[in-house]
């Protein structure tokens, strides 16, 4: 079994898969990333969406890189162009999973809410 097929498994034997993958790691890192050069004179707002646009953006070129690296014949195999597409979002669907909770704390944040916007200061203190 190759380390690629190990890996596969893994993710599959997982109740939700991707959430426990190098992507979520990759993830996390972008999005706390994000939050640290945040400026401390943006709003929450600014910052959630910037974290948004940001995410979105990398999750869209994994999942392209993903797809053009499987796309075609490799062996006796051949991958269309929807089962390429179909398996990029899959492995590349961690870093959306690893953004959500930050993103929620931040949208609560910018609602307003006290208790979250501590946790807006608080996530940066850490972040830096």
């Amino acid at each position: 079994m190759s380390d690629a097929d190990s890996r596969e498994q893994l993710a599959t034997t997982h109740y939700f898969p991707g959430v426990v993958s190098p992507q979520a790691v990759y993830g996390t890192v972008i999005v706390a990333a994000i939050v640290a050069a945040s400026s401390t004179d943006d709003s929450a707002w600014d910052i959630c969406l910037t974290t948004i646009g940001s995410v979105v953006v990398l999750w869209a070129a994994h999942v392209y890189a993903e797809a053009v690296a499987s796309h075609g014949r490799q062996g006796t195999k051949t991958t269309g162009v929807r089962e390429a597409l179909r398996l990029g979002v899959r492995q590349s669907s961690g870093i959306l999973f690893s953004a959500a909770i930050p993103v929620v704390l931040l949208l609560l944040g910018a609602l307003g809410t006290a208790a979250f916007g501590a946790v807006i200061i608080l996530l940066k203190t850490l972040a830096h």
